[in-house]
């Protein structure tokens, strides 16, 4: 295996293997990648189907591909600008008066992490699932646009730095497919490729265009506005609308008779869509069992 990719990268052949689960296919690629790229001075780029085969990747067979060779590798790994924190919305969210526990534990944990993390990467907090609401709130997004004080100091701009001078790089799927729409690729001094789970790479570019509803994210948010008996947004915009005066008392609970009759409608279509979907579901299963 090792030699069949040792030929295809040296003479820029295409080559496609199947192996089994758990026969080292990793080391298998990963160590004529690295040859490859020590050996040229062009980069390897490596794409896996999830980022945890990132992480493995990188700090395991990475590690011991290294050893190994007995010389210091730059294997460089990069994902979706979402992955990182971005500083000044934790700034924000920092200065804010949100007193809920999820966010102020989660909070804690980001202060603690920040002074040990090498690379920014949010997956690296073990958050509750009330935590994980208050990490969507931390992201980077393409956007908002950074400053350039900002970037001097972003985990993402320093992963696409490290990129550059990299002899492997390790990406995953959907990262890489959406390159070419990037005005920072980081493909440029790549000259070969190598896709781990390369049958996925259809369902990577699906997933792209897909919207993924979750009912208990949407009812965080709901909690957050709250209504004017609780101390949430709502009290706080009826608060500021009595001091400034920009809207009055009764349009104020006209807006929050809306939005409990909003949220009350949305629990009646996500109970109702809930229901559909189950019964469908066991409809299907009990028609397999009988055809089985």
């Amino acid at each position: 295996m090792m030699t069949s990719i040792e030929e295809a990268l040296t003479q820029k052949k295409e080559l496609v293997i199947e192996a089994s689960t758990g026969m080292g296919k990793t080391i298998g690629y990963l160590l004529p990648a690295v040859n490859f790229a020590l050996d040229t001075g062009k980069q390897v780029l490596i794409s896996t189907y999830t980022t945890h085969q990132q992480d493995q990747l990188v700090l395991k067979e990475g590690k011991m591909v290294e050893e190994f060779i007995g010389a210091p590798v730059r294997i460089s790994l990069i994902k979706g600008v979402s992955h990182y924190i971005d500083l000044a919305r934790f700034v924000e969210l920092l200065q804010g008066d949100d007193e809920s526990y999820d966010e102020t534990f989660t909070i804690m944990q980001v202060l603690v992490w920040l002074t040990a993390t090498e690379t920014g990467d949010l997956n690296e907090i073990n958050a509750s699932s009330g935590g994980q609401f208050v990490l969507d709130k931390i992201r980077r997004s393409h956007i908002r646009k950074l400053s350039k004080q900002e970037k001097q100091a972003d985990f993402y701009e320093f992963a696409l730095k490290q990129a550059q001078h990299a002899h492997v790089i390790v990406t995953n799927h959907a990262f890489l497919l959406n390159q070419h729409l990037s005005k920072k690729s980081i493909l440029a001094n790549v000259d070969a490729y190598i896709w781990d789970e390369a049958h996925q790479v259809v369902q990577a570019a699906v997933s792209q265009h897909e919207k993924t509803f979750v009912y208990t994210q949407w009812k965080y948010i709901f909690g957050q506005i709250g209504s004017l008996d609780e101390k949430q947004l709502a009290a706080s915009l009826f608060e500021t609308a009595q001091r400034t005066g920009f809207s009055t008392v009764p349009e104020m609970m006209k807006l929050e008779s809306l939005f409990l009759r909003f949220t009350a409608l949305f629990d009646e279509i996500s109970t109702f869509v809930a229901n559909e979907f189950a019964a469908n579901f066991a409809a299907s299963r009990h028609k397999k069992i009988r055809h089985s």
